[in-house]
C-alpha cells in the first residue's frame, strides 16, 4: 500500500556499533529506524533495550511494530515491573499503552495479575479492551501470579452500564474466560443488555460453554434462537455463527427457518454457508431441500462434514473485472497509495487495473444496495460522510464521477481506514482493493494487523472480501487469514508483465 517512505541503506550495510545505531534511530527514514531496532535487540544491553522501548512511540507502524514484536524477548524481570507502570501500561502516549497491553499477552514472563488489573483504566477503552484480551491469554498459559480470588470484583469497573459498550463486551468475555462459574449469571443477563456488543459477547460465551459440554438448560440454543431475530444485524450474525457451532438438529432447524425471511443479504448467505459446512451439501437458499436433509438427522446433528466450496456468490472477480458483491450494506476500501500509482517496467500502473475494477463494480451494483466508496492513502476519504448511499442510476453515476476526479496518494494506512469505516453501524461487509503491502499508519506488520482486526470485530462482525492486485504470494497468505476468519473471500489478480 505504497512505496517505501525512504531507505537509507541496504540491510547488510546497517551500522553495527551502538553509537551508529543510535544515529540510525534518529534517521528520517523509517526503514532505517526499523532495521536499527532489530540490531539493537541483538545487542541486548540495557541501553539498547532503552532505545527499543522508545521505538514504541514512533508514529510509523513499521518501526513501532518491530519494537513491539521484540519486547516479549526482553529478559529483565526488573524492567518488566517498570513496564507495568509509567514506562508502559501507564505511559503518556496512548499508542504505547495499547502496544504494551498487546505485548502482555505475548510475553513468556510471569506477570503479577493484580498489577495488570490496576493498569486496567476504563477511561482508556482501547488499551483496556486490549489488556483484557491479554489477561485471558496469560491466564490460559499459567502466566499470572497473585491471581485474585474473585475476578468479577476486579473487572466490575469495566462492566458498569455507563462504560463504552465495546469495553463492557470485552470485560464480560474476559470474566467468563477467567471464571465461567462466577460470571455465569452475568452472562445470561448480558444476552438482554441494551448494547448489541454485549448481547453478542454473552451469546458467544454461552456457546463456548455449550460446545465444551457443560451447558446449563440449553441456554446457548435458547438465547441464539431468540437473538437470531434481534434488531441489531451484527447480533443476528453472531447468532448464526453460534447456531452453526452448536450444530445440533434443533440449532440447524433454527438456521433453516431463517432462509427467506432474513432481511440482510450477507447474513442469509452466512446461513447457507454454515449449513453447507455442516452438511457437505450444495443446496442454496431454498429451505425445502434443507428441511428434507435435517429431518433425518439425530438430535446431536452429527459432526461437520469436510469443507466444501461455499455458496456460489455469483459475483466473484475470478475471470471478471469487478469486486464481489456479497452484501447489501457494504463499503469499498480502495488503496490509493504511492505504489498503486507507480509506472511499472512495462508502462502499466496498478491504478489502471484498479480503475477498471472500480468502474465495473459500481456499474454492477443492484438498485437498493446501500454502499460507500472509501479510497485511502495516509487518510481515508469517504464519498459519503453521513452514511451509505442507496444504489440507483443517479448515485452510481455520481460515485463514478467522484472517484475519477479524486487525486489521492501517499503511504497506505489500511487499518486506519478500517477503523474509520466501522464507525458506521450499518456496514457489514468491507470490499478491499489493494496491492497488499501497507507502509503508512500505526500498523504495518500484516500478521499482527490481521489478528487484531479479527479479535476486535468479534462482537461487531464484519466480512472482509479482498482483491489483491499484483501482490506477492506471502502477502496473499496473510490476507487470506483475514478473509477466512471473517467469512470473506480472497481473490488475486496478477498484472501482465510481473
Amino acid at each position: 500500500m505504497g512505496a517505501s517512505q525512504g531507505v537509507s541503506q541496504d540491510d547488510d550495510k546497517v551500522p553495527k556499533t551502538f553509537s551508529e545505531l543510535e544515529a540510525e534511530m534518529r534517521s528520517k527514514f523509517p526503514d532505517s529506524r526499523r532495521r536499527a531496532v532489530k540490531h539493537l535487540v541483538e545487542i541486548g544491553t540495557d541501553d539498547a533495550w532503552e532505545w527499543v522501548l522508545r521505538a514504541l512511540e514512533d508514529p510509523l507502524g513499521q518501526v513501532a511494530d518491530e519494537a513491539q514484536l521484540a519486547l516479549p524477548k526482553l529478559p529483565d524481570e526488573r524492567r518488566w515491573k517498570l513496564l507495568l507502570g509509567k514506562e508502559g501500561l501507564a505511559h503518556d502516549d496512548p499508542w504505547v499503552r495499547v502496544r504494551m497491553a498487546e505485548v502482555v499477552g505475548r510475553t513468556t514472563q510471569a506477570l503479577d495479575a493484580r498489577k495488570l488489573l490496576r493498569a486496567l483504566d476504563p477511561r482508556d477503552p482501547v488499551a483496556a479492551r486490549t489488556l483484557l484480551r491479554s489477561l485471558v491469554q496469560k491466564a490460559g498459559g499459567n502466566g499470572l501470579t497473585d491471581v485474585p480470588r474473585r475476578w468479577g470484583n476486579e473487572l466490575r469497573p469495566c462492566l458498569t452500564r455507563r462504560k463504552e459498550p465495546w469495553l463492557r463486551a470485552e470485560a464480560l468475555a474476559a470474566w467468563f474466560a477467567l471464571d465461567p462459574e462466577e460470571a455465569g449469571g452475568s452472562v445470561l443477563d448480558g444476552t438482554r443488555d441494551k448494547s448489541g456488543h454485549v448481547r453478542a459477547a454473552a451469546l458467544l460465551c454461552l456457546t463456548a460453554q455449550d460446545t465444551r459440554g457443560v451447558a446449563v438448560d440449553g441456554a446457548a440454543l435458547r438465547e441464539a434462537t431468540r437473538l437470531i431475530v434481534d434488531e441489531d444485524a451484527h447480533v443476528r450474525w453472531v447468532a448464526v455463527e453460534c447456531l452453526g457451532r452448536l450444530g445440533t438438529k434443533a440449532a440447524l432447524e433454527v438456521l433453516i427457518a431463517r432462509l427467506g425471511v432474513e432481511p440482510r443479504e450477507r447474513i442469509e448467505r452466512r446461513v447457507v454457508e454454515r449449513l453447507q459446512a455442516r452438511s457437505g451439501l450444495f443446496h442454496r437458499r431454498d429451505p425445502r431441500p434443507w428441511r428434507d436433509w435435517v429431518r433425518d438427522l439425530p438430535p446431536s446433528g452429527g459432526p461437520s462434514r469436510p469443507a466444501q466450496p461455499p455458496e456460489n456468490r455469483g459475483d466473484s472477480v475470478a475471470g471478471t473485472t469487478r469486486l464481489p458483491i456479497t452484501s447489501d450494506r457494504l463499503a469499498f476500501l480502495i488503496d490509493m497509495s504511492g505504489s498503486i500509482w507507480n509506472v511499472r517496467d512495462d508502462g502499466t500502473r496498478r491504478k489502471d487495473e484498479i480503475d477498471v475494477i472500480v468502474h465495473q463494480t459500481i456499474d454492477a451494483l443492484p438498485d437498493g444496495v446501500r454502499f460507500n466508496l472509501v479510497p485511502f492513502a495516509g487518510q481515508p476519504v469517504l464519498w459519503q460522510d453521513d452514511g451509505l448511499a442507496t444504489a440507483s442510476k443517479r448515485t452510481r453515476r455520481e460515485a463514478r464521477t467522484w472517484y475519477d476526479d479524486l487525486k489521492l496518494t501517499g503511504p497506505g494506512d489500511f487499518e486506519g481506514a478500517v477503523r474509520r469505516v466501522l464507525l458506521d453501524p450499518e456496514i457489514d461487509t468491507l470490499c478491499v482493493l489493494t496491492d497488499g503491502a501497507p507502509t503508512g499508519g500505526r500498523r504495518w506488520h500484516l500478521e499482527m494487523m490481521m489478528q487484531l482486526l479479527l479479535a476486535e470485530t468479534r462482537f461487531r462482525p464484519v466480512t472482509f472480501d479482498v482483491v489483491l492486485v499484483d501482490a506477492s504470494r506471502a502477502a496473499e497468505r496473510r490476507w487470506d487469514v483475514l478473509c477466512v476468519g471473517s467469512g470473506g473471500e480472497l481473490t488475486s489478480r496478477t498484472l501482465k508483465g510481473r
